[in-house]
Parts: structure tokens; C-alpha cells; sequence
């Protein structure tokens, strides 16, 4: 059983799936060594060779602390941005 095999959940696929699509990609790009894909609410679905699953859970868990950090310093600066209110008058 290959590393990006053991992500999957038993009897899904999934992993085998993606595995093959990881690994081409690492092989035909030069600057990347290994590849992960998160699903939204940051679960490592799929993961290219030389990832284990201890590996991949515990960047994907590093990752979604990182959108999860992100989205909520997007809300707290959109709320404190002052509101534009543009007024228009119209000459007659």
C-alpha cells in the first residue's frame, strides 16, 4: 500500500484516485517535491508519494488553522472599516 493510499477512507477510492494525479504532477513540475489536496473543511482527501497520514493530517490541520486565522482577521477588518456613504445632489 502506497503513502497517499492510506489517507483514504477503506473501500472509497478516493485517495487512489487522486494519488495517480498527485504523483504526475509532482513528476512534471520541477519546484514542487510533494503535493496535498484539502477538502473545505480542511480533511487531507488526497496526497501525493512521500506523504503519510500522519504527515498530511498534520499539515492539513496547520492549513485550516491558517484559513481559519484568515478569515477571521478578513471579517474583523472588514467590520472596522469606516462606511462610505456617497451623497449625491443634483443641481436643477
Amino acid at each position: 500500500m502506497g503513502d497517499a493510499e492510506r489517507l483514504a477512507s477503506p473501500g472509497t477510492g478516493t485517495d487512489a484516485d487522486l494519488g495517480w494525479l498527485l504523483d504526475d504532477l509532482v513528476t512534471r513540475v520541477n519546484q514542487i517535491d510533494k503535493a496535498l489536496i484539502l477538502s473545505r473543511d480542511g480533511l487531507a482527501i488526497g496526497a501525493s508519494k512521500g506523504f503519510n497520514r500522519e504527515d498530511a493530517e498534520h499539515l492539513s490541520a496547520v492549513a485550516a488553522g491558517s484559513r481559519g486565522a484568515s478569515a477571521s482577521t478578513s471579517a474583523a477588518a472588514e467590520s472596522a472599516r469606516p462606511s462610505s456613504r456617497w451623497t449625491t445632489s443634483s443641481c436643477s
